[in-house]
């Protein structure tokens, strides 16, 4: 399975897709809980107007190298993901 995670990656598919994928064999309750009520999938593609809204397509589809570098910047600055992923990370300015 992890082959196939890393060959998809590589293949430009959409961090969204294979992210979830990965999600929906999780046995977390809590990450269930999360993917059942589509809360998960909303914070990974980042608020509306988001890049990785207007690339996400709900299928396998392949992504320029551009959309896929702006994405993953996208995603790394992503507050509402950084601070469910670090526990008490917050913003310094």
């Amino acid at each position: 399975r992890r082959v196939q995670v890393v060959r998809h990656k590589l293949e430009g598919r959409h961090m969204a897709t294979v992210l979830m994928s990965e999600l929906r064999e999780s046995k977390v309750g809590w990450v269930k809980k999360s993917i059942a009520a589509g809360h998960l999938e909303q914070v990974i593609l980042g608020p509306p107007g988001s890049h990785r809204r207007k690339c996400y397509s709900g299928h396998d589809q392949d992504l320029s190298v551009e959309d896929q570098a702006r994405i993953l910047i996208e995603t790394a600055c992503d507050e509402g993901i950084l601070g469910r992923t670090w526990n008490g990370w917050s913003p310094q300015f």
